[in-house]
């Protein structure tokens, strides 16, 4: 047994060595992750460095709640609200770019003699860029509001849903989860959808109330020990039901990112998530071994070319083919280059499930440091290199392009296109409500399992009364969304008569067909999905006749509470601002304004803060305008003159990029002594301090004496005659005989009284 004491040593070599790593990939203008994979090498091999890590079980265990905290992050980021923003044609591009890559790997396998789980397995891990590196990238040389920048970044989200996908259907494929290997792939895909919907549905009504009840009670450590309680727990409720951890925490990340307290959750998180998520990363580096990389060598620049020209091929090929402008789908596409996190996952996966020997993950690391390193290279130098493709070089491109373009801007105020846009919110909220439905049912089974072994009941207790207070249990859950789904089909069968003709027959009919024979397939369904055996129809006997006693009785009463639910939902689903698809595909073109918006976060140490926009005068000292802040995860409604800055504000900025770059400089660089800086509130104190009559205060007003800017010491009540008052303000004279009672650090009220 290793004495525990190198199990610290080991959290200690990775950690510094990380550091180490990150920073000198940082000052290289490289990802951080490309840090941590190379400090997981070099400490992994004990020819190397000295002392390197013993313990690599345990840190394996570590190494899972990485991928717990790197899935919940990517989940914090993709918010329902967002898919909607960005608009069909984002998701469609998506599509198109997993089935060009999904295509090009299985043809690659065939051409190498592969097995056809090795095909997929190929195609999943460049089906995803990683989305950390993308970021950062974006982020560091400005391009998030650059119109290219927003379309990566909007393909590197959908490609997040894409990976968890082929996550599960690899898990399930490869009978490693959940002995699922004799179901097909698109059953595997179907049974995740359901099983994403229920979660989502219940999470999102029952997780906001909880953490806005939290929130109200002032306790934010409860608040954040619930998160954390709840997302290890969905991330095991997701490998109980035959899934993996990843796909847990992804959906509960999906949940809190549709709450208001999102961003202090992140914030509170986010020093956890960085030490486990570095963890992850060095244990993957770890898995590397140095003799093996002049064998993997070939395999990595192989892979490396297919990242760089197939999967950049593809995703200009998907983005032209939804109507974006080719020099801007060909920019999207250089910055969609590096292959993401999840490859380090799913090459895991089949390299545990012999699908492939040890040499396939060292080619993925390998290709995920190589294309980490030119990204950047590509993405900065986006602009020359798609220069060939500019708007007026080929005028012909430009005419047939507008056509076609134009295609996919629809349009229209038909009278279908309104019948469509009304029959398509009920039709959304009837299939999300049959698939709660049928997901209860299809998981019904292996709970009532699962009471059976975690909970067992006296022998006296009847098996067939267990059985049957159960399923009315779960009956009374499926009861108020299957009420829901009967209106929701009489409202729909009353929109078809309308667009049919109200009376006519033809109408009624089409209407009765809607409305029974869909209630009739799910009554069908929910039939299959019950027991086997004669204990069915007994069940059955039982959940109809409780059925119809509680319609009959409580029917006002579900309806308010199914108005409740979707309420709710729409409360935590609202999305605000404009919508990202217009942004996204809007005519635009940059190269006649010159001018470029960039995000900046004012540092801790600034000497700005507490400043108004007009003490800074940052547009007279660099030329550039700040036209937003966001505070604390919310954004300011109007900035004028008057506006306080304060630190950790994020601050966009409107300029050129020389402008902007001397922004930054002034921002940034305006550092504050350890003596200019504001005491923290927790170093204050109140101390009282009687005034003797010779004093040299007595008979000045406080603005005169500037206690506040002289030695940073508030006063903030004064007891005169016996009397006590508390509106003390700069007008205030100071009289012989008056106790002040003062507010600072204890060394400056010392100073003071001194004086």
């Amino acid at each position: 047994m290793i004495d525990p004491v190198y199990f610290i040593q080991d959290l200690a070599v990775i950690l510094l060595s990380a550091a180490v790593f990150g920073y000198l990939c940082g000052r290289a203008g490289l990802s951080p992750v490309v840090g941590y994979l190379m400090a997981g090498l070099v400490v992994g091999t004990p020819e190397i460095t000295v002392p390197y890590v013993t313990d690599t079980a345990r840190l394996e265990v570590i190494a899972q709640l990485g991928v717990v905290f790197l899935m919940f992050s990517i989940g914090l980021q993709f918010q329902l609200r967002k898919v909607r923003e960005l608009g069909g044609r984002i998701v469609l591009a998506t599509a198109v770019l997993a089935v060009l890559v999904l295509t090009m790997a299985r043809g690659s396998a065939d051409l190498l003699a592969l097995s056809g789980v090795a095909g997929i397995c190929l195609a999943a891990v460049f089906m995803n860029s990683s989305s950390a590196i993308i970021g950062k990238v974006i982020g560091d040389e400005g391009l998030g509001h650059e119109r290219y920048g927003q379309v990566a970044l909007g393909i590197t989200l959908m490609e997040d849903i894409v990976s968890v996908v082929m996550l599960a259907v690899l898990g399930s494929y490869l009978a490693l989860e959940v002995d699922r290997a004799q179901q097909s792939p698109a059953g595997i895909i179907v049974m995740l959808a359901g099983f994403a919907v229920f979660v989502l549905l219940v999470g999102l009504l029952v997780i906001p109330r909880i953490l806005r009840r939290i929130g109200r009670s002032g306790q934010a450590d409860l608040a954040s020990i619930f998160v954390a309680g709840s997302l290890l727990t969905l991330a095991l409720i997701a490998v109980r039901a035959g899934y993996s951890l990843a796909l847990g925490a992804f959906l509960f990340g999906m949940i809190v990112a549709e709450t208001s307290q999102r961003g202090w959750i992140e914030r509170n998180f986010r020093g956890l998530k960085d030490v486990f998520l570095t963890v992850f990363f060095v244990t993957i580096g770890m898995t590397i071994e140095v003799q093996a990389i002049p064998g993997a060598l070939k395999w990595i620049l192989l892979g490396t070319a297919g990242a760089l020209v197939g999967r950049g091929a593809a995703a200009f090929v998907a983005l032209v083919a939804v109507g974006e402008r080719p020099r801007q789908a060909l920019q999207s596409a250089l910055c969609l280059t590096p292959i993401g996190e999840f490859s380090f996952i799913i090459a895991g996966i089949a390299v545990a499930g012999g699908i492939f020997s040890e040499t396939f993950q060292v080619a993925v690391v390998g290709t995920a440091l190589l294309t980490s390193m030119v990204s950047p290279l590509l993405a900065k130098n986006a602009p020359r290199l798609t220069a060939f493709l500019a708007e007026g070089r080929y005028p012909r491109l430009d005419q047939w392009h507008a056509v076609y373009a134009g295609l996919w801007k629809g349009g229209g105020a038909s009278r279908s296109s309104t019948f469509w846009r009304i029959f398509k919110v009920r039709i959304a909220q009837v299939v999300l409500e049959s698939v709660f439905v049928l997901m209860v049912l299809v998981f019904a089974e292996p709970v009532l399992r699962w009471i059976h072994s975690a909970l067992p009941l006296p022998d006296y207790f009847p098996e067939a009364l267990i059985v049957v207070v159960f399923w009315v249990g779960v009956c009374l859950l499926c009861l108020v969304p299957l009420v829901a789904i009967w209106r929701n089909l009489s409202a729909m069968a009353m929109i078809l008569e309308d667009f049919r003709g109200r009376g006519t027959v033809p109408g009624r009919i089409l209407a009765a067909v809607f409305h029974f024979g869909y209630f009739a397939i799910l009554s069908i369904a929910i039939w299959n999905l019950l027991p086997v055996g004669t204990t069915r129809v007994w069940i059955l006997a039982a959940v109809v006749a409780l059925t119809v006693f509680l319609v009959a009785a409580g029917w006002r009463n579900m309806v308010q509470w199914h108005s409740r639910v979707e309420v709710a939902l729409k409360e935590n689903l609202s999305a605000g601002g404009e919508k990202g698809a217009r942004r996204l595909f809007e005519s635009h073109r940059e190269d006649e304004w010159k001018l470029n918006i960039e995000e900046f976060t004012l540092p801790d140490d600034t000497a700005l803060g507490g400043l108004s926009l007009r003490d800074c005068n940052l547009r007279a000292r660099t030329g550039c305008s700040l036209v937003g802040i966001e505070r604390h995860g919310y954004a300011l409604r109007s900035i004028g003159p008057e506006t306080q800055l304060f630190p950790g504000d994020e601050l966009l900025l409107l300029g050129s990029r020389a402008q902007i770059t001397a922004a930054r400089r002034f921002l940034g660089g305006a550092a504050q002594s350890e003596e200019e800086r504001p005491p923290p509130q927790r170093d204050l104190v109140l101390e009282s301090i009687v005034i003797p009559e010779n004093d040299a205060a007595v008979g000045r007003k406080l603005a005169e004496l500037d206690w506040t800017g002289r030695y940073g010491v508030q006063v903030v009540a004064l007891r005169r005659e016996g009397l006590v008052a508390v509106s003390v303000d700069g007008s205030t004279r100071i009289e012989a005989g008056d106790t002040l009672l003062l507010m600072g650090r204890t060394d400056r009220i010392q100073a003071l009284a001194e004086e």
